[in-house]
């Protein structure tokens, strides 16, 4: 859902384009960066360990005495050409202390003014090049440059770096940095006049708020299952997390069918694993029976937005097989769906038509 709105999200504000390795400025009368060398994204190599803290150090002293000239323009424009051209000269900078030491420099640089996507660059390079925490880091970079916004171009990054994040986040499970992430993003999301379109951001990010929350109840459900394996409740939890949010079915499934017989999702469960290849009547089934808990699920936004995201997959798989009222059922079914922002086209990872 995140890849959809972060579309919707250029008519905020004036778009500013971020490639990979390679800054776009699109008119002159915006910022411009110095450096005009494309930032070259160096071949994969074997990641190194992070210098150690005295390490760090002596090498932001060394950078700073370096570029100490450069250094001496405080200006937001001064701050965006020192980034640059540290990330530049990291590329052929033998020392590996040192070129750490450029490349955090050139992230707190670019952060400090207020350019969240030049920050962003600078931590790609830094987790191409040695083992830190990407995800964390990147929220770090958004956090400290949110202060120093200045206008819309600024905001317009915040929001369309800040939901491409969002989906990064969620895909390597860093859930746990939504909650730090969301705020900075609504609070440029409402500098838009579109307010329409601000509140359907909102509400983006008031579902990751909601996801990283569920992750928390999975994670102490899991945590029981470690001493308690066939527990029913604790299965249901890391069970409905795994298949609706996380998308391992594979791993999920078996998990719900350990929860209890009176649940719901113990008998889609039943239903999902009867049979590798299923009947129209079974898939029509698994349509409504997975639409039925999205409608009991309205309480949970992103809950109801994945059950409604299964529901779709089986009613797609069923649909040219249709005729009359349960034709134009199902047809309004994946419509209402879309407009909630469920993507009814897409498939689930572990789904294949053809073998249903």
């Amino acid at each position: 859902m995140g890849s959809f709105i972060a579309r919707l999200a250029s008519a905020l504000f004036p778009f500013w384009s971020r490639n990979l390795g390679v800054l776009a400025v699109p008119s002159s009368n915006m910022v411009a960066p110095l450096v005009t060398t494309p930032l070259v994204k160096p071949p994969a190599t074997r990641k190194l360990r992070v210098p150690t803290l005295e390490q760090q150090v002596a090498a932001e002293k060394a950078v700073r005495d370096a570029f100490a000239p450069q250094l001496t323009d405080k200006t937001r424009t001064g701050r965006r050409y020192v980034s640059d051209l540290l990330v530049f000269k990291s590329q052929s900078e033998p020392d590996a202390a040192n070129r750490y030491g450029m490349l955090a420099l050139a992230r707190d640089l670019a952060a400090d003014a207020g350019d969240v996507r030049r920050a962003l660059l600078a931590v790609d390079a830094l987790e191409t090049a040695y083992h830190v925490n990407g995800p964390k880091m990147r929220v770090d970079a958004f956090v400290r440059a949110k202060s120093r916004f200045a206008d819309s171009l600024d905001h317009s990054a915040a929001v369309t770096e800040g939901l491409q994040l969002m989906d990064h986040l969620s895909a390597v499970a860093a859930y746990r940095q939504l909650p730090v992430l969301t705020p900075v993003i609504r609070q440029s999301a409402l500098r838009s006049e579109d307010k329409a379109l601000a509140a359907t951001i909102k509400q983006a990010t008031l579902d990751a708020d909601a996801l990283a929350a569920e992750f928390d109840k999975a994670k102490a459900a899991a945590d029981l299952l470690k001493q308690s394996p066939n527990d029913p409740a604790a299965n249901l939890v890391v069970g409905r997390f795994l298949c609706l949010f996380r998308d391992d079915w594979k791993t999920g499934l078996p998990k719900l069918l350990k929860a209890s017989g009176t649940d719901p999702l113990y008998f889609l469960a039943v239903q999902e694993t009867t049979g590798s290849v299923k009947s129209p009547a079974q898939r029509k089934q698994l349509a409504e029976g997975w639409w039925a808990y999205a409608e009991a699920a309205k309480s949970s936004p992103p809950l109801r937005k994945r059950a409604q995201f299964r529901a779709c997959a089986w009613y797609g798989t069923i649909l040219e097989s249709l005729s009359g009222i349960e034709k134009s059922a199902a047809e309004k079914r994946l419509s209402d769906a879309r407009t909630n922002g469920v993507d009814v086209d897409a498939k689930p990872s572990d789904f294949s038509p053809a073998a249903n």
